[in-house]
């Protein structure tokens, strides 16, 4: 490769030495014509030879760097430009959440749904329709974890508190609450005639006394 650039180096810069010598001679054919001295004569001859390299190697090397100025120029107008543009997921983020919270809302109903069916089946012949009317908006309240105000005793007969801690577990278990000291607390309010007596954390002791017995059972699932 070195060689083949040597090469062509000489083959562009020979004609303009052949240029130049043949314009140096004339110019010092001129000059002892007119009667300068060899020397002198020499000096020009020299000289022309010189100059006319010197301006051919910067023309030269003008060109080049000119023709490298356009041919940028030229590269980046062809070139397409390429924007980054951020990619949205937003769209697709939401859609899922929404799908995502739409399915949860359906198992949270479908839960209630049950809880509130199991707790008219154990509670409509002991209690009145507007005492179990508020039970089932409590069991709501309760299963929606919200405060639950303004509570209206649902009095029930012939069920013993036995009956009611058993009921407390099977919708404790069902919600798949963590905290049992809550469920006490929602019995002694909303059954506090019944359980007037009774402490908070005797309730909770005591859910699951004597499983089997009463009219209300513990249930492994309220479901079934």
């Amino acid at each position: 490769m070195i060689k083949i650039k040597h090469f062509e180096s000489i083959c562009m810069y020979l004609p303009i030495m052949v240029v130049c010598i043949l314009l140096g001679a004339l110019v010092r054919l001129s000059f002892i014509s007119k009667g300068a001295d060899s020397f002198t004569a020499n000096i020009f001859f020299m000289a022309v030879i010189f100059t006319g390299l010197v301006v051919y190697a910067g023309l030269n090397l003008l060109l080049h760097t000119v023709y490298d100025v356009i041919k940028r120029i030229i590269l980046r107008r062809r070139l397409p430009v390429l924007v980054n543009e951020p990619i949205s997921f937003s769209p697709v983020i939401s859609d899922l959440q929404e799908e995502l919270k739409a399915k949860k809302e359906i198992i949270i109903n479908d839960r209630l749904n049950v809880a509130l069916k199991y707790t008219q089946e154990q509670f409509a012949l002991y209690t009145s329709e507007p005492d179990l009317k508020s039970l089932c908006e409590y069991v709501t309240a309760y299963s929606k974890n919200e405060k639950i105000e303004n509570v209206k005793a649902v009095v029930v007969h012939t069920l013993s508190k036995t009956d009611l801690y058993h009921f407390g577990w099977n919708i404790w278990k069902h919600f798949d609450r963590r905290n049992q000291i809550e469920v006490a607390r929602f019995l002694k309010s909303i059954f506090k005639i019944s359980l007037k007596d009774v402490e908070e954390d005797s309730i909770k002791s005591h859910l699951r006394d004597d499983e089997k017995k009463g009219i209300i059972k513990i249930e492994k699932n309220i479901t079934a």
